[in-house]
């Protein structure tokens, strides 16, 4: 289990919908899907978005220690914003 805060500052409709994103690319154990993501999301011009992932250093160790490991699912248990 990991936890991650997602998005920083932009609205609250705009950060559902980049921490969305961000979740997807996250669980599908692809370390380039969810660097594209992340400079997708940055690319947005979305007001106020300072992140989209706190910790995306720590969230890429996983992702590269995990990839193409295929008894490894990742799953969203709980979202909050």
């Amino acid at each position: 289990v990991f936890s991650s805060d997602f998005s920083h500052y932009p609205e609250y409709e705009q950060a559902i919908e980049n921490d969305h994103r961000t979740a997807e690319a996250l669980i599908s154990n692809n370390p380039k899907k969810f660097i594209d993501t992340i400079i997708s999301n940055s690319q947005k011009n979305i007001p106020n978005l300072y992140t989209s992932a706190c910790g995306m250093g720590d969230l890429l160790v996983l992702l590269y220690l995990t990839e193409g490991m295929k008894d490894v699912d990742y799953q969203i248990i709980s979202y909050k914003n």
